[in-house]
């Protein structure tokens, strides 16, 4: 164990543990492995609906660490630390992207043209399903990104959030807006002129009034 990779020592902790920590509720969301001359140490993020206390993380201590000692991940000197993750942590799966659903988040995503190069995109998370993610840029434009190209996601508090219902033509479409962005001629842009936008905010403002009255 002492040559593995992050990634291959988060696979075996995966393998280890999680069916049995969602068979009692608990999604894990993420495992840290590090090898130290004193033992190794690992660290498990779970979530639960509603939240994971104290108590869910010392459960799912008692769970996890006789699976991962057994699979010798964790040895007899090594260390466990169960945790629930804060708004720092990685999102990687769809479930990560639902949770995050309204929220402003930056992608370090494989180029779509040429997969050895990276770049980094930043906007409101919309829409996401088991093969795309749909993002809000800063200029209210759609971002659609293959789940499989996503090397790391992180929560972006520093960018401002829009109202995409107003500023979106396509949102709560998913299929429609799939459609749009990988049509080679698009008969609608998922960009929406100035012309537009004011008159989109215009008419959401008097819907609204009447909504009120």
């Amino acid at each position: 164990m002492q040559h593995l990779t992050k990634e291959e020592a988060r696979e075996i902790i995966a393998k280890a543990c999680g069916a049995q920590l969602e068979a009692n509720g608990y999604e894990l969301v993420d495992a840290v492995w590090n090898r130290h001359r004193r033992g190794s140490t690992v660290q498990l993020f779970i979530h639960r609906e509603g939240g994971a206390t104290i108590g869910d993380c010392q459960k799912a201590h008692k769970m996890a660490q006789p699976l991962l000692q057994a699979e010798g991940i964790l040895d007899e000197r090594g260390s466990l630390e169960v945790a629930s993750p804060g708004l720092d942590r990685p999102l990687r799966t769809p479930a990560d992207f639902r949770r995050a659903a309204g929220h402003a988040v930056s992608l370090r995503r494989r180029k779509a043209k040429n997969p050895d190069e990276e770049e980094t995109v930043r906007g409101i998370v919309q829409l996401v399903n088991e093969k795309y993610l749909a993002l809000e840029d800063e200029n209210g434009r759609a971002v659609l990104t293959e789940l499989e190209h996503i090397i790391v996601g992180k929560y972006d508090l520093a960018f401002q959030q829009r109202e995409i219902e107003i500023t979106n033509p396509y949102y709560g479409k998913f299929d429609e807006l799939v459609a749009a962005v990988l049509r080679p001629v698009k008969p609608q842009s998922a960009k929406m002129t100035p012309k537009q936008r004011k008159a989109a905010k215009k008419a959401a403002r008097k819907n609204a009034k009447k909504t009120r009255q």
